[in-house]
């Protein structure tokens, strides 16, 4: 009833000097209910919004893997650390309305399996046949040679990624379901502060870079 009583005083106070007509005490409990509705949409959509996809994040640690385990292959590393979020692209701005999960199969552990294995097969692939045919059509002359990266390599990089993402995203989204189909459910929901996930992934950013600096510097 608080804001109701602010209402009240404020409005009673302007009628004085505007003659505005007289409020019943249904119209100030039917104001007062519309306002409790307004303000519960936009506690939702706060909700909602908070459940966006929290994709670029995730290359935070990526950085940090990359740096410390060099022999990695970067691109199945860093398009697996981030390939389960197509769920959530797909829901929010593909096909919104559809009523798809920002978290559905792909946020598993058999996801992550089933993604890694995509990922790091299709990397190999890239720089064992395509990026040499490419390189080689084009005349191309890189100021580097492209590393080459076993398909064993590539797999662990894959897995490194999609895995990484999924304990990631665990203890902030309650309706994963880690060993899809079995139904299981999040039991590593809310395990850590959602803080603390945000925290590790700026601050293997952090030091993920300032480790390819100073491998750069020796």
């Amino acid at each position: 009833m608080y804001f109701t009583r602010v209402f009240f005083v404020l409005y009673y106070t302007l009628q004085y000097y505007k003659n505005l007509p007289k409020l019943t005490v249904n119209d100030l409990l039917l104001g007062e209910e519309m306002l409790g509705i307004f303000l519960s949409e936009k506690i939702s959509k706060k909700k909602e919004r908070m459940k966006l996809p929290f994709t670029p994040f995730h290359w935070g640690i990526s950085i940090l893997i990359q740096a410390l385990l060099i022999f990695l292959d970067p691109i199945a590393l860093f398009v697996g650390s981030v390939i389960p979020d197509i769920e959530g692209i797909t829901a929010w701005f593909i096909l919104p309305g559809m009523g798809l999960p920002l978290h559905g199969p792909l946020h598993s552990f058999t996801g992550a399996l089933f993604l890694g294995l995509l990922t790091g097969i299709s990397s190999w692939f890239c720089f064992k046949y395509l990026f040499p045919q490419l390189i080689e059509q084009f005349q191309l002359n890189l100021p580097f040679s492209l590393p080459e990266y076993s398909l064993g390599c590539s797999l662990l990089s894959a897995f490194l990624g999609t895995f990484s993402h999924i304990i990631l995203d665990a203890p902030l989204y309650s309706e994963m379901d880690l060993l899809y189909p079995l139904g299981v459910g999040n039991p590593l929901y809310g395990i850590v502060p959602g803080t603390l996930i945000y925290s590790l992934c700026i601050f293997g950013f952090i030091i993920g870079n300032i480790i390819f600096i100073v491998r750069l510097e020796i």
